[in-house]
């Protein structure tokens, strides 16, 4: 497990335990997180704050039966059809547009991690939301490749020839809605405040995804090719 500590600036953080957690009800190849209260002990001072421990790449493949990679970039081709249209479309409901599923820096991917199935497509992991809509960080910006002006909007990244696969994976948000919300609304380490406008920004993204017609402009006529 991996240690993350929060700062006080950061404290709108907390808001992405629950999408993990989100993301965790969803599929089992995610990311696992637990909080942490933590004491920090130096020769001038002692600080307690908040903290996370967070799965490392190498345990959750070994948990769920997958490889883990080391690529620079592939092809949408090489993607798992259902995993790609589930990360895809959880994206655009929460308000993620700083993100890539097939290219990345010195490694695959931007803000996603590759891990490779036995019939050699790749299961993308999504693990940075604090740049979301849901969270709402003041600092939060869209990327300028991105056709949006803040990160409140929602804009699909997925592409079409996972639209298939679509209409299976928002029958799965739509029978989990209760649960999706509750993680947020339930949640002892958001203010009531934080619970109040996740619980907005959801339903928002709820009437997009229940909306035939919204989905379709919004989501299926707007993927990438």
């Amino acid at each position: 497990w991996w240690l993350g500590s929060l700062s006080r600036r950061d404290s709108q953080v907390t808001t992405t335990h629950p999408i993990r957690g989100r993301t965790n009800l969803l599929t089992p190849v995610s990311y696992r997180v637990r909080w942490a209260n933590v004491r920090y002990v130096d020769d001038s001072y002692v600080v307690n704050q908040p903290a996370f421990f967070i799965e490392r790449k190498t345990r959750l493949a070994k948990r769920v039966g997958l490889e883990t990679s080391g690529l620079k970039g592939i092809h949408s081709s090489e993607l798992a059809p259902d995993a790609a249209a589930l990360v895809t479309l959880w994206q655009f409901m929460i308000g993620n547009p700083d993100y890539s599923i097939i290219r990345g820096d010195e490694e695959c991917c931007h803000n996603a991690k590759l891990l490779v199935s036995d019939d050699g497509h790749y299961v993308p992991i999504i693990y940075d939301f604090d740049g979301t809509g849901l969270v709402g960080a003041e600092y939060a910006r869209p990327p300028v490749r991105v056709p949006i002006k803040d990160v409140s909007e929602r804009v699909y990244l997925g592409f079409c020839r996972h639209n298939d696969h679509l209409i299976q994976v928002r029958k799965l948000l739509l029978e989990r809605r209760e649960g999706i919300h509750a993680l947020f609304s339930d949640d002892p380490m958001l203010g009531a405040r934080a619970r109040s406008e996740a619980v907005r920004y959801l339903k928002k993204s709820y009437q997009f995804l229940g909306r035939d017609g919204s989905f379709k402009r919004q989501v299926l006529d707007a993927c990438r090719s």
